[in-house]
């Protein structure tokens, strides 16, 4: 559990940058450590910050603004430079993660930060990026890394950003920070991450995403659904998720639900309780 909170550590402090600096944070993140945290809800732990831009644009654009922004995370402190080998190395910075980028309406994102406890040792990070340490460097990063973060292999992991180019959402502010409307997004997860695979005979496909949906749609009990949705359907939906939550239910994503929900089965009672007063079931 450490090196789950030192993310999420990471994760705030970087979210706040990039609402400031004009993206429009969303998905898991905003739901689970922004949103339920405030009702007394755990949140389920997830790695990554999902964002979008305020207007629908280009990837080259969107690449523009990415640079702004690691101005902005220079300025804040969060980035730091290593002078290694001749070479200088910067860390907290974001980087177009190439590899990723499949989908033509989403900009993958990632940003390599020092961590104590998850990621490759540094010097393995350097390697891959072509720099060699020599014995008495990696002694020298070591002792360091004892003073500074009390353990003696320093790691270098990766936070994953993604942002959305044409999604366009609804804005709302949560905790001072610009946001996509919560009750938008809640009725979005309903209605593709829960009602539509069922619909499409994906459950075992989509799985997964159903089970984080049904956890997020916890939120339905102080958010209004911007849409309705069939009863019976959602009813159907909701059973399903929890069946296939079996699978999933042991990861440690979910380690601080399970200690308010047993079983996936007490989460679809809580969620349907909720919904079927917001749906007039």
């Amino acid at each position: 559990m450490r090196m789950d909170f030192e993310r999420v550590a990471y994760m705030h402090r970087y979210a706040a940058v990039l609402g400031r600096g004009g993206l429009i944070l969303g998905g898991g993140y905003v739901i689970n450590f922004l949103v339920l945290p405030e009702v007394g809800e755990p949140p389920r732990l997830t790695f990554d910050i999902d964002t979008a831009t305020r207007r629908a644009t280009t990837k080259a654009e969107a690449l523009k603004q990415v640079a702004s922004l690691n101005q902005a995370l220079i300025e804040s402190g969060l980035a730091a430079s290593l002078e290694v080998g001749g070479r200088r190395i910067y860390l907290g910075l974001l980087e177009h993660d190439i590899e990723r980028d499949v989908l033509p309406f989403l900009l993958p994102l990632r940003i390599p930060v020092v961590s104590r406890w998850s990621g490759v040792p540094l010097w393995r990070f350097l390697a891959s990026r072509g720099i060699e340490l020599r014995y008495r460097d990696v002694e020298e990063a070591k002792r360091a890394s004892v003073e500074t973060l009390g353990v003696d292999e320093p790691k270098v992991d990766y936070l994953r950003v993604g942002i959305s180019i044409a999604l366009e959402p609804p804005v709302a502010e949560v905790r001072g920070l610009p946001v996509s409307d919560i009750s938008w997004q809640l009725s979005l997860k309903l209605r593709e991450k829960l009602l539509r695979p069922v619909a499409e005979g994906r459950v075992v496909a989509e799985a997964h995403d159903m089970v984080k949906a049904l956890l997020d749609l916890r939120a339905v009990d102080w958010y209004n659904l911007r849409e309705g949705a069939e009863c019976r359907a959602v009813e159907a939906a909701i059973r399903q998720a929890a069946q296939v939550a079996a699978d999933f239910w042991q990861s440690h994503h979910y380690l601080l639900v399970r200690k308010r929900y047993p079983t996936p089965q007490d989460v679809a009672l809580r969620v349907w309780k909720s919904l079927k007063q917001r749906l007039n079931c």
